[in-house]
């Protein structure tokens, strides 16, 4: 490939427009995907509200980690989900912490 090819290629290459965000949250498949830790502050039905003031969202299919473990208030616990609006979580995941590191 000569000079001028090579010039060619890499002029092209940067002048192709770069896409830069500057959004808090991770992006997969179109979803915004959130991540918070706290204590359980109450439990109601199939959703609980935590000690940051979020409401966290169960649905069918979210795991609990350890399996088996009911929710509780007062738990720590990691979630991850789905942004639901207004900084609160479709969880997809809640990790039970059975003691809370200082």
């Amino acid at each position: 490939m000569n000079r001028q090819a090579i010039a060619l290629a890499l002029g092209i290459a940067f002048a192709a427009p770069i896409s830069v965000s500057a959004q808090p949250m991770m992006m997969h498949g179109g979803y915004h995907h959130r991540q918070t830790s706290g204590r359980i502050r109450s439990v109601q039905g199939s959703s609980f509200t935590m000690d940051n003031g979020r409401t966290v969202f169960l649905k069918n299919g979210t795991v609990i980690n350890p399996r088996g473990i009911r929710l509780q208030a007062g738990q720590f616990v990691n979630v991850r989900g789905q942004s639901a609006g207004d900084h609160n979580i479709n969880a997809q995941v809640v990790d039970v912490q059975r003691y809370r590191r200082y």
